[in-house]
This record gives C-alpha cells, sequence and structure tokens, in this order.
C-alpha cells in the first residue's frame, strides 16, 4: 500500500469517496427533505436557537447541509462573531454529527467541568465514528481500560521512552525521507503519518513489528476506515445505516485482522512469558518498558480472562495507535509548514536551531526527557501552530446525557440529548484574545523566563506556563474540563523530537507562501500531495 493512501489519506479518501457518492447523498437528502424538512431530534429547541450557514430560500434544508461540507471554516466564524463574542450559542449543522449546539466561551467551563451523568463526551464520539460498526467488537469500545495505559503508564513513564522515541524518529526520517545530500522531494503529510504511527508502534510492540512495512499498511488503513467510516455511514439516513453500516464496516475489519495477523503471535508470546514470570518471580525473563506489555498488565486486573486472549490485546492496540496517530501526524505537518513559510527576516529557523543543538550538547548528544522539556522556543512554535493551524474547527462533541437536561449557572437551559461543541479555531483566531490572530507567531507563548518579555497574549489570559500540553478555554485543541486529551504529554514530545530532527537534520527548502489547508467538513487539513524539497544535512 502506498503510503499516500492513508490520513489526509483518510480525509482525503473520505473526500474522494463523498465526491462520488454525490449523487446518491443529494438524492438520499432531498428525500429527506421532502420528508422531514429540518426536524430533528429536539427539533423545538435547536429550532428557538439562532442557526449558522441557514438561508431562507427553497431546498433549504440539502443546501444548508452541503454548505456545511466545504464552507464550514466561514460558517462558524461568521456564527462565532454574530453569537459567540455577545454570550450567545448557535446551531451548526455537522455533516458527521448532526445539529449541534455551538457555545460560547463563557459557558465552556460549565459544561465540560460536569461528571458524565450531565454531560457525556463518549456518546457523542460513539456516534461521530458509528463505533458500533467501524470498531464493531462490542466489548473493545464498552469496556475502554485500554486508555489507563494512555493516562497512567505512558505519560508516568516518558522519561523512559524520550531515548527511544528519539532513536526511532531517526531511522524513520532516515528511511522516509532519506540520506541524501542533494535535494529531492518528499510528501509531508502521508510520509509523517507514516513516521508517526511507525513511533507510536514502536512504544507499543517494539522494534520488530514497528519497522514490519505490511503490518504499518494496515495499521494506518484500519485507521483511515474508522474516520472515513463513520461520516459516511453518517452522509447516509438513518434507515440505511445498518446497510452501509455494515458495508462500511466490513472493510475495516478486513484491514484489522490483515494488522492483526502479524501482531497476534508477537502478543502469544509476550502472554506466554509474562504467565511463566507470574507463575515463577524467579524466571529470568524481565517485561520490556513498552505499551504491550502494560496493556497486558491492565487485563490482569480486570480479572477477566477473555481479556487476555491475543486477539482481543492487539484489537485494543490498533484502537490507541488510531488515536495516537493521525492528530499528532497533522499536527506536526502543520507546524513544519508554518514554520518553513515563516520570513526568514523573522529569524525563527536560526533562533529554533541555535536552541536545539545547545539542548542536545548540553545532555552529551542524547535526548532525554529533561532535555525535551527545556526547548521552549520549539514548545511555542508547536503551539502557535496548534492555535493557527488547528486541524480541527470545533471541539468537544459532548451530548447533553442527564434524563431532566442541565441548567447552566447562568441560567441557560440545555434538554436531553442536544450535542454541544465549541468554535476552537474561531476561538483561536479571535482578535480579543490574541494579538494579530492571523499571524503564525512562532514565539508568541514565550515567557519572560526565556529572557524576552512575556507577550500580551499570555498576559491577558493569565496563563502560568507556556507549555503545549496547558489547556484553557482560549486553547482548546487538547480538548478542556475534565476529559482533556490525557495522551498529550506524549503527543507534545513526540511533536518536539520529530521538530527537533527534522531541523537539525535536513535543509528544507522556504516556502515562499504558506500553502493553504484544505477545508472539508470540519477540518482544515494540509494538501496530502503537497512536497517539501529536503536534503540531509548532518
Amino acid at each position: 500500500m502506498n503510503p499516500s493512501a492513508s490520513i489526509a489519506g483518510s480525509i482525503s479518501e473520505l473526500q474522494n469517496s463523498c465526491i462520488a457518492a454525490l449523487p446518491v447523498v443529494l438524492l438520499c437528502l432531498f428525500s429527506l427533505y421532502m420528508l422531514r424538512s429540518r426536524k430533528v431530534g429536539n427539533s423545538s429547541f435547536l429550532n428557538s436557537q439562532p442557526w449558522a450557514g441557514w438561508k431562507e430560500e427553497r431546498l433549504s434544508y440539502v443546501k444548508g447541509r452541503l454548505r456545511s461540507v466545504y464552507e464550514a471554516q466561514s460558517i462558524l466564524a461568521e456564527g462565532y462573531s454574530k453569537f459567540s463574542k455577545l454570550g450567545k450559542a448557535f446551531v451548526f449543522w455537522s455533516i458527521p454529527s448532526g445539529p449541534v449546539l455551538i457555545l460560547p466561551r463563557s459557558q465552556l467551563k460549565d459544561v465540560l467541568h460536569r461528571p458524565d451523568g450531565e454531560v457525556d463526551g463518549n456518546e457523542a464520539l460513539n456516534t461521530v465514528v458509528q463505533i458500533e460498526y467501524t470498531v464493531s467488537e462490542k466489548e473493545i469500545y464498552t469496556d475502554k481500560f485500554h486508555f489507563n495505559i494512555v493516562r497512567k503508564q505512558l505519560t508516568r513513564n516518558l522519561g523512559n521512552v524520550t531515548p527511544i522515541v528519539a532513536e526511532e524518529i531517526d531511522l524513520a526520517l532516515k528511511d522516509y525521507w532519506g540520506i541524501q545530500s542533494e535535494w529531492h522531494q518528499v510528501e509531508i503529510v502521508p510520509l509523517m503519518l507514516r513516521i508517526v504511527a511507525r513511533v507510536t508502534s514502536r512504544i507499543f510492540y517494539g522494534p520488530e513489528l514497528c519497522r514490519n512495512e505490511k503490518f504499518l499498511d494496515h495499521v494506518i488503513a484500519y485507521s483511515g476506515s474508522i474516520v472515513n467510516g463513520g461520516a459516511l455511514i453518517q452522509l447516509s439516513p438513518g434507515i440505511l445505516q445498518p446497510l452501509t453500516g455494515r458495508l462500511i464496516g466490513y472493510i475495516g475489519k478486513k484491514h484489522m485482522n490483515k494488522a492483526r495477523s502479524f501482531s497476534i503471535p508477537f502478543i502469544e508470546t509476550r502472554l506466554r512469558q509474562t504467565q511463566k514470570k507470574l507463575a515463577d518471580p524467579s524466571d529470568a525473563w524481565e517485561p520490556p518498558t513498552d505499551g504491550l506489555q502494560w496493556l497486558i498488565d491492565e487485563c490482569y486486573k480486570t480479572g477477566q480472562p477473555d481479556n487476555l486472549t491475543a486477539p482481543s490485546i492487539a484489537h485494543r492496540l490498533l484502537i490507541l495507535n488510531m488515536m495516537a496517530v493521525d492528530s499528532t501526524a497533522l499536527t506536526t505537518s502543520n507546524a513544519l509548514l508554518d514554520i518553513y513559510s515563516t520570513p526568514s527576516d523573522v529569524g525563527v529557523l536560526p533562533s529554533l536551531r541555535e536552541e536545539l543543538s545547545r539542548a542536545l550538547a548540553s545532555s552529551n548528544g542524547v535526548w532525554t526527557k529533561d532535555t525535551v522539556d527545556s526547548l521552549v522556543r520549539t514548545d511555542s512554535a508547536i503551539r502557535e501552530s496548534m492555535r493557527y493551524s488547528c486541524f480541527g474547527l470545533i471541539n468537544f462533541a459532548r451530548r447533553v446525557a442527564a434524563p431532566g437536561g442541565v441548567t447552566l449557572e447562568d441560567g441557560t437551559y440545555i434538554p436531553n440529548g442536544v450535542k454541544v461543541a465549541a468554535a476552537m479555531d474561531a476561538i483561536h483566531h479571535d482578535e480579543a484574545l490574541y494579538s494579530k490572530p492571523n499571524v503564525f507567531d512562532a514565539f508568541r507563548f514565550l515567557s519572560a523566563s526565556e529572557g524576552q518579555k512575556q507577550s500580551r497574549d499570555l498576559r491577558e489570559q493569565g496563563e502560568q506556563t507556556t507549555s503545549s500540553t496547558t489547556v484553557s478555554n482560549t486553547f482548546l485543541t487538547f480538548g478542556y474540563g475534565r476529559h482533556a486529551c490525557p495522551g498529550r504529554f506524549f503527543a507534545t514530545q513526540e511533536m518536539k523530537l520529530i521538530v527537533a530532527h527534522t531541523l537539525l537534520k535536513y535543509e528544507i527548502e522556504p516556502l515562499k507562501q504558506r500553502p493553504q489547508n484544505k477545508i472539508f467538513l470540519e477540518f482544515s487539513i494540509p494538501d496530502d500531495g503537497l512536497r517539501l524539497n529536503v536534503r540531509r544535512i548532518d
């Protein structure tokens, strides 16, 4: 499988699939229009709210939905300006999610800190990806204990895994970007996806399996099948979703089984070794520090024998891979594009390279957690890219789960079943929150500790740290509230290391201007065909 067949890749395939299916989709939408007009669950409440992207026109139901496919960014920006900035919510029609109530920033903390019994994030996410069909094995998505290894072991072991991540990034860049000193072209997004999938698999499986290209093919394809599949299933009318769900789910299951055919023998060996060690603690074998072992330990804690089967463990690892890879690859691609599109007279590249060289020299040429943590300029550049070029236009898909709905602190009532979200991209480009928000300022988040005057943005937001992992209601890339992304600490370390290796070991021809991201549904992604001119310099 060509690497370019995955995630922007996955988003691009979704775009092409939707274009190919457009006549059928239009027919379905027109039929729904004739039958239901704009009626949906909670229609009386939603119709009482202002809507963004809808006009009084013939076939408004169909046209409003179609506009949200390619014009979501402008629709959300308009709604944010007209309603959110005045403290009012508005409705946005999301193709993957249906009608979503976009909350003003003032209500985010109240909503997102509520318990799952009142505002549930899992059910909304399950609906977006149509988990019943795309993941299919019910025990995997109903008992998600595998996420514990991200919340606990992975974050706690950053010091142990950082040198491993650095080693695999170096090897992956050599394999995918090349070692030739002559100028040549690389496809940034597909190969970045490949690099991140390989590095993540190194942490979960170890070196042998992560370098198996056929295994990576199916890992990436399975991830794409979930991203693509959920949206395509949602595009079909409800009465047809069981049929389209099973057809689309079959494709994902095929890639899942192919990937598992590589990992199951490896997992079975590890299960035998673990069982032997538990029976005889004096056994010479020592459990490795990797995701597979952490997951096996979590399986033992459940006390359920069915969780200790190789196929089940293999599937859970694939889900963790899917959650870890796509967003990191897109964010890192955006960061490199933003950095290399910055005018040379600003001095971003020399400043970043000086920091990287100095930090690496201070640790005798070895990347450690403390060394990576010291990269405050690199961290600021990545955080700024996540603000300026965030790949998601909305965030926090949540569903009001309280049977009687919820009443917010300001008196706003939201009924049971309503989906809520935040206009992340619009918030990140609000001039009231960020000075010159439409300019990429790599060092926007540098603090006074870096020897520079703290930015107005930091002072006014009252932030105490510049770290990319810090979440707030003005910086939403990693979420906010009780369910902020638990993997953001590992993801940030990985992104900083990829940027570090790229800047120190490759020369990239600067871009005259930042290539525009493609807007499709609620995603803003770099063109997966975009190429950079690079050469190895070490």
